[in-house]
């Protein structure tokens, strides 16, 4: 598959992809295709031969195309990060279309200056990360691993995703290990920081800003202690 002529892409990245059995792709700064491999175009069963390169992921005739604001930005995120960042993506993929859950690595993608000019994304079948034990209905269809903004500190994002759950104050207490007090110290700082007044705003004002999709790294790293 060649790659886009905007943007070069050394031969030796393009045959290493090919040659790859897993999903690989690159998007520029605009989250549009420079280039994806055989094996991304199964994973979204485009049709044989389907010229991916200068769409959109609006464009392409997948199930995932609805979904393109929010990998518009994940790819931010890691360009603005500078840093390798993930995403859990539950969509009907492959040829039976069967919904399943594949983990997305994202990463800055650099010219020969040491510019970023867009993203490098690799995929790979999601091991049983047991998520729906940990999400108060459906698993939302994309989800991110990164936390969407600074304005909270990491104790602060564990409070929020478990509130989103659902999860009753006293059972946030024993999963997070602090008292009654020190968990209504962080909530009353969480209502100060973005100017809300009680539990239904604030999950409000998190759903409209997508903070919903955020999971903290530790609930993957320990749910198997936690939740068991």
């Amino acid at each position: 598959m060649e790659n886009n002529n905007k943007i070069a892409i050394s031969p030796q990245i393009i045959n290493t992809m090919e040659q790859s059995n897993d999903p690989w792709g690159i998007r520029d700064k605009k989250s549009c295709f420079i280039y994806a491999n055989k094996a991304y175009c199964e994973l979204l069963n485009l049709p044989h031969n389907y010229n991916i390169e200068g769409k959109y992921d609006r464009e392409l005739p997948a199930p995932t195309a609805e979904f393109e604001a929010d990998f518009q930005s994940h790819d931010r995120k890691a360009e603005e990060l500078e840093k390798k960042i993930y995403s859990l993506e539950t969509h009907p993929f492959g040829k039976g279309q069967i919904l399943c859950s594949y983990l997305f690595e994202l990463y800055p993608f650099y010219n020969d200056s040491g510019s970023c000019i867009g993203t490098l994304f690799h995929a790979g079948k999601a091991k049983d990360f047991s998520l729906m034990h940990l999400f108060y209905g459906k698993l939302p269809e994309s989800i991110m691993f990164q936390a969407p903004s600074e304005i909270f500190t990491q104790h602060e994002w564990d409070i929020i995703f478990l509130f989103l759950q659902k999860y009753p104050k006293k059972q946030i207490e024993r999963i997070l290990n602090m008292s009654y007090r020190i968990l209504e110290t962080h909530i009353s700082r969480i209502y100060h920081k973005i100017g809300v007044n009680s539990d239904q705003q604030l999950e409000e004002y998190c759903r409209l800003n997508n903070f919903h999709l955020y999971v903290p790294e530790r609930f993957l790293q320990q749910e198997s202690i936690m939740f068991s």
